[in-house]
């Protein structure tokens, strides 16, 4: 994963969608994925309060209240929320014909 600095933004990107599986709302103190797994289908993630620091493969990333991650089928990663802080995000996996290059 090609991340620059601790945040990279894409000023454009086309993405068709072309089936949504899940729209989901979490709002939890307990999020973890410490054990590094592949996603199983594309998602986006909003963040509405709070951070998750990811870990791609050694590329740390932390996103933050009004941060949007693009997550791309099959890519590897763990994470982390910050001890002792709430964190509340907006979740929407989906099929699409694009294929991501990050």
């Amino acid at each position: 994963m090609p991340f620059n600095n601790e945040t990279e933004y894409l000023g454009e990107f086309d993405l068709i969608i072309t089936k949504i599986e899940n729209v989901y709302f979490s709002s939890t103190n307990n999020w973890a994925r410490p054990t590094p797994f592949p996603r199983a289908i594309d998602g986006i993630v909003f963040f509405t309060e709070g951070s998750i620091t990811y870990d791609f493969a050694g590329e740390k990333i932390t996103a933050k209240k009004g941060d949007v991650l693009i997550l791309p089928k099959g890519l590897t990663y763990s994470g982390k929320r910050k001890v002792g802080e709430k964190t509340s995000f907006f979740v929407i996996d989906f099929e699409t014909d694009n294929e991501f290059s990050f």
